[in-house]
């Protein structure tokens, strides 16, 4: 492959000169600032989709991930009982965590393993579900730009 070079100009970046933060939630182009390096980023999975798509519909990654018992919940319960939510939701979570976080994700993905049918279980019988004792708590990785 030739790279031509001839025709490059300088970057002139918009973008606040900030740390990008791996894990986070990817941000509108708007906030960002500088289309390049935000698909750059985006192309690296450097960044958590800002949506996840489940059961046909998407919802925002900031509310849902990793907590797999509140996307459950959003299923219709005209097409999913509640033990196909959950598993559904835990496998739609875990790969999110697989693929758009390096350590953490593995991290999330082992405390999920161990604790899933304590998750499924609970949610099936309607308990409500202990985040600490889950080991899961809401994602808290800085802002990504």
């Amino acid at each position: 492959m030739i790279v031509g070079l001839a025709d490059a100009e300088p970057h002139v970046c918009k973008r606040p000169a900030r740390a990008l933060v791996h894990g986070a939630i990817a941000p509108l182009p708007k906030e960002f600032k500088c289309e390049e390096i935000q698909d750059l980023c985006s192309d690296m999975q450097m960044w958590l989709p800002p949506y996840i798509q489940c059961y046909g519909d998407l919802y925002k990654t900031e509310v849902f991930f990793p907590r797999p018992w509140l996307l459950a919940a959003k299923a219709s319960p005209e097409h999913y009982t509640r033990q196909e939510a959950i598993k559904t939701a835990i496998d739609v979570i875990v790969e999110v965590a697989r693929t758009y976080t390096i350590d953490d994700g593995d991290d999330l993905c082992d405390r999920i393993a161990k604790r899933r049918r304590e998750i499924e279980t609970d949610f099936i019988e309607g308990k409500e579900p202990d985040e600490a004792e889950y080991g899961i708590a809401p994602w808290t990785a800085e802002t990504a730009f």
